[in-house]
């Protein structure tokens, strides 16, 4: 699997196939929204909630590589939750039901985005030269902040920090100057999301 990734927003639920007149209960057409969170390995979690939709028929649920099926004999409405590869991007979510005759067959989908929030910055830097450190996919529009710890061989040092706002694809800047050689661990939070990663001082 990949790296964690957070699944953040519902792009909107969308009928594309079936028709009311034939829906269950009738005249109200089957839909779906879909919404992710990380889970404690490298995937994530995934949460699809089917609306109106009928107790006889089998629901199948595609998205990326897993197919799941819910037996026939759910309720109308129901929420299903199963783990997905963790790919950063937009997905689909595709539902239909299986296993009804003649005209009872529908099919819903609903889009979601899947985020990876990381930090992006040099592998090397200066001893006491400022350089730029990048929080990417974090909250939109949020406060975030960057801690450097210092992991090296030398004597302790301070922890060194700078705090920014994201914009609105949730991509933010800070400027830190680290005061000492050797290996420094970065540590980056904004809400409920953090990245780590580690830059080497010379």
């Amino acid at each position: 699997m990949t790296k964690k990734i957070v699944v953040v927003g519902i792009a909107g639920a969308a009928l594309i196939g079936g028709t009311a007149a034939y829906a269950y209960p009738p005249n109200v057409s089957m839909s779906a929204t879909a919404v992710g969170t990380p889970d404690s390995t490298d995937g994530s979690d995934l949460a699809v909630t089917v609306r109106d939709s009928n107790p006889a028929c089998d629901i199948r649920i595609d998205v990326n590589e897993v197919k799941y099926t819910v037996a026939a004999g759910h309720p109308t409405t129901f929420t299903e939750t199963f783990e997905i590869k963790s790919e950063r991007g937009r997905h689909t979510v595709q539902v239909k039901t299986v296993g009804c005759a003649g005209h009872d067959k529908e099919h819903a989908k609903a889009q979601f985005t899947l985020l990876k929030p990381h930090i992006d910055t040099k592998s090397s830097v200066k001893k006491n030269r400022s350089f730029t450190v990048t929080v990417k996919d974090f909250p939109a529009n949020s406060q975030f902040s960057v801690v450097a710890t210092y992991t090296g061989k030398g004597p302790a040092q301070q922890p060194q920090g700078a705090g920014g706002t994201t914009n609105s694809k949730g991509l933010g800047k800070v400027t830190l100057k680290l005061p000492a050689t050797g290996d420094w661990g970065l540590h980056a939070v904004g809400g409920s999301q953090s990245a780590t990663d580690t830059v080497h001082v010379k």
